[in-house]
Order: structure tokens, then C-alpha cells, then sequence
């Protein structure tokens, strides 16, 4: 009797391992298919050689939709898009200041 009762919890707990990579599998599949979206859009984006701000703005509310990045991230890329709307030899070093920022913003406490 005590035999059988050990060989239940092992199954047992065998099952509840097994779910547990299920679920880890299928969060992993999740997170491919959004990358693969967010990829493919990206390159549609892309495709005539620029990404206006407004397909930017797309694609961070795309991100955002797919979970691939935060509310904090899609705020700073949000500036970088601005950013890179006004961009020009002249104000180069202002859009690479505002890119040292929004790191320094993200990677911030």
C-alpha cells in the first residue's frame, strides 16, 4: 500500500512538472509569434527604405498590443520617433542626446 502511495506522488509529481513546461512551452510560443509579427510589420513598415513617424507610432502601439515592451519603453521610443522626425546635419548631436536620455531613462531605477 505504501508502495502505490510513492509511486502516486512521483506520478503526480511528474504531471505537475509536465504542465509546468507546457505552460513555459506555450509562453514561449506566444512570445515567437509576436516577435514574428512585430518583424513583419516592421519590414512592411520599412520596405520604401524609411519609417515615417507615423508608421513609428505604429509599431509602437503594435509592440505595446504584443507585449513586447512596456509602457516606459513605448514612452521613450515615442520621444526617439519625434526625435528622428526633425532629424538633420544640424541637429544630429540634439537627437543623439535625446537617444543618450531615453536610454539612460529606461535603465534608471
Amino acid at each position: 500500500m505504501q508502495d502505490a502511495r510513492e509511486e502516486l506522488n512521483k506520478i503526480d509529481k511528474s504531471l505537475a512538472d509536465n504542465a509546468k513546461a507546457m505552460k513555459a512551452n506555450e509562453e514561449a510560443l506566444k512570445r515567437w509569434a509576436a516577435q514574428t509579427i512585430f518583424q513583419f510589420a516592421q519590414a512592411r513598415a520599412a520596405a520604401d527604405g524609411t519609417i515615417s513617424e507615423i508608421e513609428g507610432e505604429v509599431l509602437i502601439q503594435a509592440g505595446e498590443a504584443l507585449d513586447l515592451f512596456d509602457s516606459k519603453t513605448a514612452s521613450a521610443m515615442r520621444s526617439v520617433n519625434k526625435s528622428f522626425d526633425s532629424l538633420d546635419t544640424e541637429n544630429a548631436q540634439q537627437v543623439i542626446a535625446e537617444l543618450r536620455r531615453q536610454l539612460e531613462y529606461l535603465t534608471s531605477k
